[in-house]
């Protein structure tokens, strides 16, 4: 590709519409790959191109009809990412004694906000396996062959 190629393309890309330029032209004709290049961006206008007989029709119906039988999208996290969420929970739940934080409540209400803390922790890590397990479902129930009948 030569720099008057460069040109060719910056140029056929800055188009809006209607005719081509007669420089541009001449380099498409003696140029294959320029060609080609040409070929394809007016493949894709004729393609864009609606004529406005085609907007008077009401394309809701037909596309509502359609969204039952479309896939669901999904956003998927993966089980590696889950699984360090998790340990990164567990983790900061085994050195929350060692802070400076909870030393400073202990001295002030001494062992009365243990129980209220491991209730919260508790519910934190409740609510995580739930969440966890929901969004896996599907995979768990493969991996252990529940909810079907297992063929051997």
């Amino acid at each position: 590709m030569t720099m008057e190629c460069d040109l060719f393309l910056a140029r056929l890309d800055s188009l809006e519409t209607g005719r081509l330029p007669s420089d541009l032209e001449e380099h498409a004709a003696g140029c294959v790959s320029c060609a080609r290049t040409l070929a394809r961006v007016e493949g894709a206008r004729r393609l864009l191109d609606v004529s406005p007989a085609a907007c008077l029709v009401d394309l809701a119906p037909r596309v509502g009809a359609l969204l039952p039988f479309m896939p669901s999208a999904r956003r998927r996290v993966q089980m590696r990412d889950w699984l360090l969420a998790g340990a990164l929970i567990l983790g900061s739940m085994a050195f929350v004694p060692f802070l400076a934080d909870f030393s400073t409540l202990r001295a002030a209400y001494g062992n009365r906000f243990v129980v209220p803390l491991g209730l919260v922790l508790g519910m934190a890590v409740t609510a995580y396996g739930a969440v966890f397990i929901a969004g896996h479902l599907d995979e768990f129930s493969k991996r252990w062959h529940v909810g079907g009948a297992v063929h051997r």
